[in-house]
């Protein structure tokens, strides 16, 4: 089977944090002797075509290099709804990903599509699918589902595309009836709650001695949508308490100078990493003790299995995806959306509880290994594939 990836993230290099859930489910797929192909966007400096681990890279100039910005940052839909030059290379990127797209079918014989985001993937591969008559298979992952909430206009385009698509899949059930909510599917379309998968290795969860404390970490791209203000607020209640503790803050984004400045007025001392590449997120994570992520209406939440896997005990917000990933007591703690004194305190619980930690951390590594391995995720996504292209 000769499989197309339609999507707008994918890694660029080994160890790259781009889209490295898409590059670890394509692996997956090619040691089980399915054949993989990625049309993904062009950037500065990026080769045309590579393979990488046996996967089949095709990339797709959109625009001069400079201005191939829509890809990778995390931040098309910004720079598409604050600038009418941007919602041209948007239209350019779109047409360009669609010639790039039936070129490779052409090319390389492709027997199905997977489209990951129904925005701009989705719509690419509606239109591929039938223009050159191949199934097509489309999954959302969260950010775009939030796309589709605050722009209810472009719901008919979803509509369109979802009703092209053979098979859907969620990442999460959250999204899963949140989308059957807005859009109406006929019976013979059920949408299957499938995550994405994450490196499996063995891990020790040995709680490290740190000097001012316990060491708390977390990791997204820094938006509003993450809720890092109220860790933040969560640590300065902690540090009023006499609680001492290190904050370690991996990655960036455009709240990341209204959070440094939040915790200098806070006067809290945190380390914000910034962007780090996947290959050392593991070795950050190990460094720490407990892993938080305190997100609003989170499609699923993939750094919270990333810090279980790690053997970290955690703790999330009881919305969207997240209690998906963490069973309230046992494989981690859940609090309210915006409540950073319900944050504080079950950090304070987890600090001053070694004992229940540890449990926790257990129990989140063996529940990660049953669920979100690459090999549980492929079996279910073969299964579709095998449906569409027996």
């Amino acid at each position: 089977m000769r499989v197309l990836f339609l999507t707008h993230c994918f890694i660029r290099e080994k160890g790259d944090l781009a889209g490295v859930f898409l590059f670890d489910l394509a692996s997956e797929l090619v040691r089980r002797g399915i054949e993989v192909f990625v049309v993904a966007p062009h950037e500065k400096n990026l080769p045309y075509f590579e393979k990488i681990d046996g996967i089949s890279i095709y990339r797709f100039r959109y625009a001069p290099s400079k201005f191939e910005r829509l890809a990778y940052q995390g931040n098309m839909h910004e720079l598409v709804k604050g600038s009418l030059f941007y919602q041209f290379i948007f239209i350019l990127f779109l047409a360009s990903s669609l010639l790039k797209s039936i070129w490779v079918i052409n090319r390389e014989k492709i027997n199905l599509i997977h489209a990951h985001w129904w925005i701009p993937s989705g719509i690419i591969g509606a239109l591929v699918s039938k223009i050159k008559n191949i199934p097509l298979v489309l999954t959302f992952h969260g950010t775009d589902f939030q796309l589709l909430k605050s722009h209810i206009r472009v719901k008919n385009i979803a509509t369109a595309v979802i009703k092209r698509a053979y098979q859907v899949t969620v990442v999460s059930s959250f999204i899963k009836k949140e989308l059957e909510e807005m859009i109406k599917f006929t019976e013979d379309k059920e949408i299957q709650v499938i995550p994405m998968p994450v490196n499996i290795g063995k891990k020790q969860n040995n709680l490290k001695k740190h000097k001012k404390g316990m060491k708390i970490a977390t990791l997204c791209r820094l938006t509003e949508q993450k809720g890092i203000n109220y860790l933040l607020e969560a640590c300065n209640i902690l540090k009023e308490k006499g609680i001492t503790h290190e904050i370690l803050i991996l990655g960036d984004g455009p709240e990341r100078k209204n959070l440094e400045k939040l915790a200098e007025n806070l006067g809290l001392e945190i380390e914000f990493k910034g962007a780090i590449p996947h290959n050392e997120v593991s070795s950050f994570l190990e460094d720490c003790d407990l892993f938080v992520l305190p997100a609003i209406g989170e499609g699923f939440g993939i750094s919270l299995v990333e810090a279980m896997n790690c053997k970290k005990p955690v703790i999330g917000t009881n919305s969207g995806g997240i209690p998906d990933i963490i069973k309230e007591g046992e494989t981690g703690l859940l609090v309210p959306e915006r409540d950073p004194k319900a944050l504080a305190d079950a950090i304070e619980k987890l600090l001053k509880d070694e004992k229940l930690a540890n449990q926790l951390a257990e129990n989140g590594y063996k529940y990660v290994i049953e669920n979100f391995t690459s090999s549980k995720i492929v079996d279910r996504i073969l299964n579709i594939y095998l449906e569409v292209c027996p």
